[in-house]
Formats: C-alpha cells, sequence, structure tokens
C-alpha cells in the first residue's frame, strides 16, 4: 500500500464511545476523516469524508459470497444494475436498531444540492432478512436528480444461503441509462473451513440503442486453517454495457492472508 491509517477511540462520560481515523497518503497528505460517535441504544452517528456506509449502502448488497462480490470479478469497470449512494462530501451518517428492526439514514452535501438516503432491514424471522432502500442524488441537476432503490431477501438454513435483490437506478442525466438489475446467488459451507459461492447479475438498460441485457457471473470459494485464510473467485461479464458486440470480459483472482 502507499498510506498509513492513524485511528483512536475513547470513551464519553456517559458512556458513549468516540471514533476517529485520519488517513496519511503517499504525498504526505492527511485526508479520508471519518468520525463516530455511538450512543448506545440512541444509535450511531457517523462523520467524514470516507464514510459512506450508512442509508441504502448499509442494504446495497447482501448477496452471499465466499469471496468477493460478483459485480466487480470481471474487468467491467463500472458496477451496472448496483445503486449507489450519498457522496462524501459534508457526509453525515445515522444508523440505530429497535430489536428486529435496523433503520439507516445519511445525507451529504452535493454541488448545488443535498444528496440523501435511506434504508430498514428486518431479521425477526429466524434465517430471514428482508430489505430495502431508496436514495436521492445529484439533486442540483437541471434535468433533475437521480432515484434509486433496493428490494432483498436473504434466507438461511443450515450450511445454505440463498438472496435475490432487486435494484432500480432511474438517472435524469441524459448521457447515462436508466438501469433495472436482478441480482441473486447462493452460497453452502461444505464445512467448517470450507465455503462456495455463485451469483448472478443482469442489468437491463433503459436506452434503445442498449440493445441486450448485461449479465456478470461467478462462483468464489474459501478455505481457512487457523490463522491462513484462501479465498479465489472466477468472473465472466457477458454483453458489457449493454453491448451485444462487446467482448466477454473474464477475470480470475486468488487471496492468501495470515493473522498474527
Amino acid at each position: 500500500g502507499d498510506s498509513i491509517t492513524f485511528s483512536a477511540s475513547g470513551e464519553t462520560d456517559q458512556g458513549w464511545t468516540v471514533g476517529m481515523s485520519y488517513e496519511l497518503d503517499y504525498a504526505g497528505v492527511l485526508d479520508d476523516l471519518k468520525a463516530t460517535l455511538d450512543m448506545g441504544d440512541a444509535g450511531k452517528l457517523t462523520f467524514g469524508e470516507s464514510a459512506g456506509g450508512s442509508g441504502i449502502r448499509a442494504v446495497k448488497n447482501i448477496i452471499p459470497a465466499a469471496d468477493t462480490a460478483v459485480y466487480s470479478m470481471s474487468a467491467t469497470t463500472t458496477a451496472h444494475g448496483m445503486v449507489g449512494g450519498t457522496g462524501q462530501t459534508g457526509y453525515i451518517g445515522y444508523d440505530i436498531s429497535m430489536g428486529d428492526v435496523a433503520l439507516s439514514f445519511d445525507t451529504s452535501k452535493a454541488t448545488g444540492g443535498t444528496d440523501r438516503s435511506a434504508s430498514l432491514s428486518y431479521t425477526g424471522i429466524d434465517g430471514l432478512q428482508i430489505v430495502a432502500g431508496v436514495g436521492e442524488t445529484e439533486t442540483a441537476q437541471t434535468t433533475g436528480q437521480d432515484d434509486t432503490s433496493t428490494y432483498g431477501v436473504k434466507y438461511t438454513m443450515g450450511s445454505i444461503t440463498i438472496a435475490a435483490q432487486m435494484n432500480e437506478v432511474d438517472d435524469s442525466s441524459t448521457s447515462n441509462d436508466d438501469q433495472d438489475g436482478t441480482h441473486i446467488g447462493v452460497s453452502f459451507a461444505l464445512n467448517d473451513n470450507v465455503s462456495v459461492s455463485y451469483a448472478v447479475l443482469e442489468t437491463e438498460f433503459g436506452k434503445s440503442t442498449k440493445s441486450v441485457d448485461e449479465e456478470v457471473s461467478g462462483m468464489g470459494v474459501s478455505y481457512t486453517a487457523g490463522s491462513m485464510s484462501v479465498k479465489a473467485y472466477a468472473g465472466k461479464t457477458k454483453n458489457d454495457a449493454g453491448s451485444n458486440t462487446a467482448v466477454d470480459l473474464e477475470e480470475k483472482g486468488i487471496t492468501l492472508s495470515f493473522s498474527f
């Protein structure tokens, strides 16, 4: 890597937890500030320029994966069919759990406007998770704002987990596309050490110039033995960005890590 992250945490007189981190880049610049204030039952606040895990991002991907998410497995430069979130300038996030329901909100300052999003996760039924999220970004565009939404369900039974999620991106910019993504996947724990997964993300584009749907598929595997873990994946993209003349994109990766 080419940077160092400094972090610190402490506790207030009320028993709240405070955290902060800064990243020192190779050029000697301190940036990517992130600060948190965990107030226990009253929820958690997040501030900063490297934040962004609240709001719709908290539920943007519930598909199980033994390694990386399927939309990042192949060489496509854009995760089509996936919802985004608010920007990171002037970011504020808030998360709170009330029994089986987790709520998450965030907002950030955009040029000439304000981004915002919200999400909900319900886990009141054993093995089942239901999520929903909505967002409004690029609110200062003359052509209107971008609207995003996602809805998903995940169910775990023993060693098997299956999930499906529907994403919608309504892009008001005339140079971009509306996108409807269908994201499904399954994972299976062979034993306490080995897991495998397979997922597919199919995206339908709104422009007439996009003649076919893009399909990203891939599988992952993970193996853990004591302090060592090995993860690997293989992914493929067909009809990248909705073009039936695009060359299929393929990528494979493997990661070896140790804990000390």
